[in-house]
Parts: structure tokens; sequence; C-alpha cells
């Protein structure tokens, strides 16, 4: 994985996410999703591309109670947030 994407767990939600101070780009993912592991190297490659203007961020969708509230229902899910505070 891209140094410039991080693997977050759902504890850290608030603090990653709805606390950044930059956009987020944010991965909904699981090891079920076959397209969920083709599409990774691209997202990779525009972490790499925008790194320090946006934070990248990976979640694990199961049992993840924030994937509802921003729209991350299906997997692949990908979401551009700011300002959820």
């Amino acid at each position: 994985m891209s140094a410039n994407v991080k693997e977050i767990q759902a504890n850290q939600f608030p603090s990653e996410v709805t606390q950044s101070k930059q956009p987020v780009a944010l991965d909904f993912f699981s090891t079920e999703c076959a397209p969920c592991e083709p599409l990774a190297p691209k997202y990779e490659a525009v972490a790499d591309q925008f790194a320090g203007k946006v934070t990248f961020l990976k979640i694990f969708r199961q049992g993840n109670r924030y994937h509802r509230s921003v729209g991350g229902s299906e997997v692949p899910a990908r979401k551009p947030l700011m300002g959820l505070s």
C-alpha cells in the first residue's frame, strides 16, 4: 500500500475523518470485494498525486457503523468528504 494511504479502524473515524483539516478521500473496502483489489492501485496512484493536499484513508466496511452515514453501503465505495463536523 502507498505511504500516502492510511488504513484506519472504525474507532479512528471521528479523529481521522470528521476532524480532518484537509479534504478526505475515504475508501470503504472488504476482503470479499472482488472489484476492490484491482481498483486499489488506482486509488494509491491518486493518493500519491495529491499527497499533502488530500488525506487518503481506507476503512474496512464490515461492522463499521459509519459506512451508511457517508453513503458507503456498497463496496467498493470511495467518498470525497470535507467538513463533516
